[in-house]
C-alpha cells in the first residue's frame, strides 16, 4: 500500500498512506531498526494531513533518540527468556542478575551465549533445528528463534508455553504478552531454530552445533506500542508551573514531564463533596502528546475523568485510559490474571465477559461494562464504589455518550452535548454549572466554571498549547515538537527552524517572563540525550547561534535520564542544579521503583 500511494497527490491516497506508515514504523521500532523506523516517522510527521498522525510521529522521534542512546539495553529478549525460566523456577534473585547481561552486538544475544548463561546456572541447553511437528514434541517450556525479515531487522526469541493439537502458546518476556498461533501460520515465519532446557539423547530434530549457534541472534522488539508517560507525571518528573502548590479547582494548571516533554494541563470547573459515597470532580486534563484517544468528550487532546473506558485485543490484553490520559496496558498472566503495568499499582480483574474491576490501593474500585441501552463494543466506567460499598453510578443515552452522574444519596449530575457530540455544559444537583465552547475544528475554547470564572484557550494546527487566558492575564506557549529533520542547527535551533530529535517547549507569563524546557537529543560535554529547564530570572531569546540559551552557557536545571524496566522505560537519574548542586536517583532496573536518593553533600 505504501509503494501504491506514496507518490500520489491526491488527498484519498495520502490518508490511506498514513496508517500503514504509522503501523510499519512501529514495526521497525519492535525489530529494532531504529533508522528505517525513524525514515518513516519523518515522512509521517512531514507528510501526514493529520494532526493526529503528527503529533504521534514527532513523539516517536524524540522517543527513539533516547533508544539509540541504550540500544544494547534494549536488544534483550535472550536474557528475558532465561530471566522467565529462573523466576518460574522462584530464583527472582538471579533473574534479576542475567537481565543486567547486555549484548555484545547491536544484533543481540547469539543462542551459543544464552547456552553458556544458562549452564552458568546449573540448566542442562540443547540448540536444535526442528519441523513445526517435531516442535510439539519437545520439553517445555522451550524458546524458539525468529530471524528479522528484512535488512535492518533483529531477529527474536519467544518462550513455547504449551502446545494443544495445531494451537501453539507463546509469551513474549520483553514484552509480556500472551498469544497463540495456528501451527501452519507459525511454520511460515519460522526458521526451525529453537533451544530446549534438556539434553536428553531422545530429543527430537536436528542438534545444532557451537559455530551454528553463535551465528544465530535475538534482540529485537524491545520496545513497547503506548506512547511515553502521558497524564499527570509524578512530581519528581515534571517542571510545574509557578503556581504549582494549588489545586486545578477553579482555574487549570500545568506542568512539563521532564522525560518527554509532554505539556499536562488539568482543571475542575465544577465539583462537590457528597456526605457519602465518593466526590463528584468534573475534571478535564490537556496532554500535548495524545494522539490514540478519539472517546474526546471535550475536544481535542482533552480527557474527561469520567468518560473513560478500556480496550481488548486479540490476544487478551487490556488497555485502560485513564482518568488523566494516561493508557495503562494489562497483560494476562496464562493463569486467568492479569500483570500490573509499569509502576502502576491497580489490579485488574476480568469478571465476565465485558465486566471489569480495577482495584486502587485505597480500596477504590472502578466498574467497567458496556453501559445498558447502548450498542457499544467495549466496556466503559459504569460505577466507581469506595471502600464502604457506597458509589457513584454513570448512565448514558443510546450514543454511548454520558449523560448522568448519580451519587451514593441518588442525586444526579447531568451533561448536555452539542451536535458535534461535545460536551457544552454540565450541571450538578444544587443548580450549579459549568459551560464549555468549541471551535469547527473540534477544540476547546472557553471553560467557565460553577463561580464564572472563564479561562480561555489557543492551539496550533497540530492542537498543541499556544495560549491560556484568564481575568488574570495571558500565558503563551510555544510547542516545538521533534520532526527529524536534519539541519546545521540540530544542537539548538532558532525558534520556528527544523528541530531534528529535540524538542522545545517556551512560556510566556503574563508578566512577560518567559521560562524554556528543551530535550536535547544531541551529544555534548554532560552526556546525550536531556533535559533542561531554563527560569524566567535566566532566559536568554535566542538572537544568534553564538547568543542563545545553549551557546551562552546559561544557568540550568538540567534532568538525567536512565533506562529501567529492562530498558523500556526512562526515569530520572540525575537533577543538577546551577550552582553544581544535585540530586541522584537509584531505581530498580526491573520494577522502576526508586530504591535511592543521593545529594550533592554524600547523604543517602
Amino acid at each position: 500500500m505504501i509503494e501504491a500511494n506514496q507518490n500520489s497527490d491526491h488527498i484519498g491516497a495520502k490518508m490511506l498512506l498514513n496508517k500503514p506508515r504509522s503501523r510499519l514504523a512501529v514495526l521497525k521500532v519492535f525489530q529494532s531498526n531504529f533508522k528505517e523506523a525513524t525514515e518513516h516517522f519523518q515522512a509521517l510527521k512531514q507528510k501526514s494531513l493529520t494532526w493526529r498522525d503528527r503529533t504521534y510521529a514527532s513523539h516517536w522521534l524524540q522517543r527513539l533518540s533516547k533508544y539509540r542512546a541504550k540500544e544494547l539495553a534494549l536488544l534483550n529478549c535472550g536474557v528475558q527468556t532465561l530471566a522467565y525460566i529462573l523466576r518460574k523456577d522462584g530464583r527472582e534473585a538471579e533473574a534479576q542478575e542475567v537481565m543486567k547481561r547486555l549484548p555484545r552486538s547491536l544484533n543481540g544475544h547469539t543462542m551459543e551465549e544464552l547456552k553458556a548463561l544458562a549452564v552458568s546456572y546449573g540448566y542442562a541447553f540443547t540448540g536444535l533445528r526442528l519441523s513445526v511437528t517435531d516442535l510439539k514434541k519437545v520439553p517445555l517450556p522451550a524458546v524458539v528463534q525468529l530471524n528479522g525479515q528484512n535488512e535492518g531487522d533483529k531477529g527474536h526469541y519467544w518462550v513455547l508455553e504449551k502446545s494443544e493439537n495445531d494451537m501453539l502458546k507463546f509469551f513474549d518476556p520483553q514484552s509480556s504478552r500472551r498469544f497463540e498461533q495456528h501451527s501452519d501460520e507459525f511454520s511460515r515465519e519460522w526458521g526451525g531454530n529453537a533451544f530446549v532446557f534438556s539434553d536428553d539423547e531422545t530429543l527430537p530434530g536436528t542438534r545444532l552445533a557451537e559455530d551454528e549457534m553463535a551465528q544465530i541472534y535475538g534482540g529485537c522488539c524491545g520496545v513497547q506500542r503506548p506512547e511515553d508517560p502521558i497524564g499527570d507525571s509524578c512530581s519528581r518528573n515534571s517542571g510545574e508551573s509557578i503556581n504549582n502548590n494549588r489545586s486545578s479547582r477553579g482555574a487549570p494548571k500545568w506542568k512539563v514531564n521532564m522525560i518527554n516533554l509532554n505539556l499536562f494541563v488539568t482543571d475542575t470547573p465544577l465539583w462537590y463533596n457528597s456526605p457519602i459515597g465518593p466526590p463528584v470532580h468534573i475534571t478535564l486534563s490537556y496532554n500535548s502528546q495524545s494522539a490514540t484517544a478519539y472517546n474526546e468528550y471535550f475536544g481535542n487532546k482533552w480527557q474527561f475523568n469520567y468518560a473513560i473506558y478500556l480496550v481488548v485485543d486479540p490476544g487478551g490484553t487490556v488497555t485502560i485510559f485513564m482518568p488523566d490520559g494516561r493508557r495503562d496496558v494489562y497483560m494476562p498472566d496464562g493463569d486467568g490474571n492479569y500483570v500490573c503495568p509499569y509502576r502502576v499499582y491497580n489490579g485488574l480483574t476480568r469478571i465476565s465477559e465485558n465486566r471489569f474491576e480495577l482495584q486502587f490501593p485505597d480500596d477504590t474500585v472502578y466498574i467497567y461494562d458496556i453501559p445498558a441501552g447502548t450498542d457499544s463494543l467495549q466496556p466503559f466506567l459504569v460505577e466507581i464504589k469506595d471502600v464502604h460499598g457506597q458509589k457513584l453510578t454513570f448512565g448514558y443515552n443510546a450514543d454511548v455518550q454520558l449523560t448522568t452522574i448519580t451519587d451514593a444519596l441518588g442525586r444526579n449530575t447531568t451533561l448536555t452535548y452539542n451536535t458535534d457530540g461535545l460536551v457544552t455544559k454540565v450541571t450538578d444537583p444544587f443548580g450549579r454549572s459549568a459551560s464549555f465552547e468549541y471551535d469547527e475544528n473540534r477544540n476547546l475554547r472557553k471553560i467557565t466554571d460553577m463561580g464564572g470564572y472563564w479561562s480561555g484557550f489557543d492551539y496550533d494546527e497540530d492542537v498543541y498549547l499556544t495560549k491560556l487566558e484568564n481575568d488574570r492575564g495571558r500565558w503563551k506557549f510555544y510547542i516545538e515538537p521533534a520532526d527529524g529533520i536534519v539541519e546545521n542547527s540540530n544542537n539548538y535551533p532558532p525558534p520556528g527552524d527544523a528541530m531534528w530529535e529535540n524538542y522545545r517547549i517556551t512560556i510566556t507569563h503574563p508578566e512577560g517572563e518567559t521560562e524554556e524546557y528543551f530535550y536535547y537529543g544531541g551529544f555534548d560535554t554532560y552526556g546525550e540525550g536531556y533535559s533542561w529547564y531554563v527560569s524566567p530570572k535566566n532566559y536568554i531569546s535566542w538572537q544568534s547561534q553564538e547568543v542563545n540559551n545553549f551557546r551562552m552557557d546559561t544557568p540550568k536545571t538540567r534532568y538525567f535520564l536512565t533506562q529501567t524496566d529492562s530498558g523500556q522505560r526512562g526515569e530520572i537519574r540525575k537533577v543538577l542544579y546551577p550552582g553544581g548542586r544535585y540530586v541522584e536517583y537509584g531505581y530498580d532496573t526491573d520494577t522502576g521503583s526508586r530504591i535511592s536518593v543521593t545529594n550533592s553533600f554524600g547523604h543517602t
